[in-house]
């Protein structure tokens, strides 16, 4: 980060995105997905006819709903399968998705036909072991402070005279830079981690989800955004409403994303674990 005189907007393909790409989602019609999107629908209707960002809702729909037992968590994609439907419309504003309803005078969703086939996916992988379980559970405890201290290194890359673009800015006179030399290593890194983490389904007790009650105020994670790129990012604060604030510390931006979005960064010796 760096101060100057003048501001500079979002570059190109280095921020997070907060929506879907509808092209290629699949529609969630089950009952559950659809008494969801119901509940979404009526709550950005009655209460946000101007839109709410995506994660705005998602805290007000957990207060209202979730803590009180009167409905159930949203998945992971809920964006994607919200926007899927056609009553809803979508914006993206640097890192913020902005969530709309087209109004009309018809029932709030005209329901796809549901397979009658239901499919149960069994894991037969074996039970993990004591040790294993602790181990893992020392990872998570342990590693995020460490590697966040890592990450909070300035690059070697970033010199007098060094040729830099300006990722991000929030205001005329602080605004985030990195050295171009660095743009191939930051490309690698989302590539890898998310081949590491294409890897880990169906979900395990060893692999690196992250459960709320786990998440490190001040530690640093991998993060998927709904586009599906991953980010090196720091929890700025301890979750709320199933949201945690994140700082991407390739490209500056402070968010809110949910707990399920969040998984362990991988040990302090794997090459995505460098600061350089």
């Amino acid at each position: 980060m760096t101060d100057g005189a003048s501001a500079a907007k979002f570059m190109s393909g280095l921020v997070p995105s907060t929506i879907f790409d509808r092209i290629h989602s699949d529609m969630d019609v089950s009952e559950e997905m659809e008494e969801i999107r119901e509940v979404l629908y009526e709550m950005i209707k009655k209460n946000f006819p101007m839109g709410v960002a995506a994660t705005h809702l998602a805290e007000k729909y957990h207060e209202e709903f979730v803590s009180k037992g009167l409905g159930r968590e949203l998945p992971e994609d809920w964006i994607q399968q919200v926007t899927a439907a056609e009553e809803f419309e979508a914006q993206t504003r640097g890192p913020i998705t902005i969530l709309f309803v087209r109004l009309s005078n018809t029932s709030s969703f005209k329901r796809p036909p549901i397979n009658s086939v239901n499919v149960r996916v069994i894991n037969t992988d074996r039970e993990p072991t004591a040790d294993e379980l602790k181990k893992i559970k020392q990872r998570k405890e342990n590693e995020p402070p460490e590697h966040a201290k890592t990450l909070s290194r300035q690059s070697s890359a970033l010199k007098e005279g060094s040729t830099v673009s300006i990722v991000y800015a929030d205001s005329p006179r602080r605004f985030f830079i990195r050295a171009l030399t660095d743009d191939d290593q930051y490309e690698k890194i989302g590539t890898t981690l998310a081949e590491i983490y294409a890897q880990e389904s169906p979900p395990s007790p060893l692999d690196s989800r992250v459960a709320i009650y786990e998440i490190v105020a001040g530690g640093a994670y991998a993060l998927q955004d709904s586009n599906g790129t991953w980010f090196r990012v720091i929890a700025k604060q301890p979750p709320q409403s199933g949201q945690v604030l994140c700082h991407f510390v390739d490209v500056g931006v402070c968010e809110k994303f949910p707990v399920a979005a969040i998984r362990l960064l991988p040990p302090a010796v794997h090459p995505v674990m460098s600061s350089e």
